[in-house]
């Protein structure tokens, strides 16, 4: 039995409306600008750094200098040990030098609240097979591999690497959002380099616009929270975006879901989850830490999904 398209364009629609409203509410929301603005100010340390601010101390999350806490409102805690890092300088003679900065995790600072974007989902769900299953009737490779970006997930054009450790449900938002830049944006870019005929290139907003827009549905479908509404204004994207991807969006949410076994648009399974995808690379990892990319000592460390 296939999903109607009249019943998924109803669904598509309503959904899409939803988060259109939400993602235009979210960008207006104070909270959200001013997570914004903090991201703009904190850094992220080199591969170097982040090793030094592991051994110096373990459970570093936020990592900045003593000014730029106090630019948001914070203040180092008297007593506090400070750690190190190495910056880039010069000498007057111009030539490169590194030199030690002072640095404090959040931790050994009090204040104002520090606000930031909330973009990873908690929790558990079966979904991650349907999500898998889908993957493979479609030709797509799934691996459960760590790669040094910060992001939870890649497309890499008929391969998908997703981050382990990852709480089932961000796993399962994440394997959705990477379908959909695979039959979304690879899809198109093979097509254009076999016909030797350029398209029209999206823009990266648009990219992830559509794609997160996808998950937004597949995951409301299968009676899931998505952070799309978070997600997309901070990637640049609208209200407007969403609605002008619908089109898309709705045969590519049909696609999938359809692949993954789902029978109608209200997320009726044709067939139970008994046992995972079996040619699915890696099987569920038990989670680490927080299931965030293991990108320790970061000042950011907001996961995101990447295009690859």
């Amino acid at each position: 039995m296939e999903i109607t398209s009249v019943a998924l364009q109803a669904q598509v629609k309503q959904h899409l409306g939803d988060l259109a409203a939400a993602v235009d509410a979210t960008a207006r929301d104070a909270a959200f600008t001013e997570g914004l603005r903090n991201m703009a100010r904190f850094w992220r340390y080199s591969v170097l750094n982040q090793a030094y601010i592991r051994i110096q101390r373990k459970d570093a999350t936020r990592v900045a200098g003593r000014l730029a806490w106090e630019a948001i409102g914070r203040k180092v805690k008297p007593g506090e040990e400070s750690m190190f890092v190495l910056a880039p300088s010069r000498y007057s003679s111009g030539s490169a030098r590194f030199v030690s900065v002072a640095v404090y995790d959040i931790k050994q600072t009090r204040g104002r609240k520090f606000q930031e974007l909330d973009l990873l989902l908690t929790g558990r769900t079966r979904h991650t097979r349907t999500m898998e299953r889908a993957a493979k009737a479609l030709g797509i490779e799934v691996a459960y591999v760590p790669f040094g970006e910060p992001a939870t997930g890649r497309s890499l054009g008929g391969r998908i690497e997703i981050q382990p450790g990852l709480p089932s449900m961000e796993r399962t938002a994440t394997l959705a959002h990477e379908l959909a830049h695979e039959l979304l944006h690879q899809t198109e870019d093979r097509r254009q380099e076999r016909m030797k005929r350029p398209g029209r290139r999206h823009t990266h907003s648009e990219m992830e616009t559509e794609a997160d827009a996808t998950a937004y549905v597949v995951m409301s479908v299968l009676g899931l929270p998505s952070k799309a509404p978070s997600y997309i204004p901070w990637q640049g994207g609208s209200g407007l975006t969403v609605l002008r991807a619908m089109t898309r969006v709705q045969r590519t949410v049909k696609m999938i879901l359809e692949a993954g076994g789902v029978s109608d648009a209200n997320g009726t399974m044709r067939r139970p989850l008994l046992v995972s995808t079996p040619n699915v690379q890696a099987q569920d990892r038990p989670r680490q830490g927080s299931g965030k990319p293991p990108s320790m000592g970061e000042a950011t460390q907001l996961p995101t999904r990447a295009t690859g």
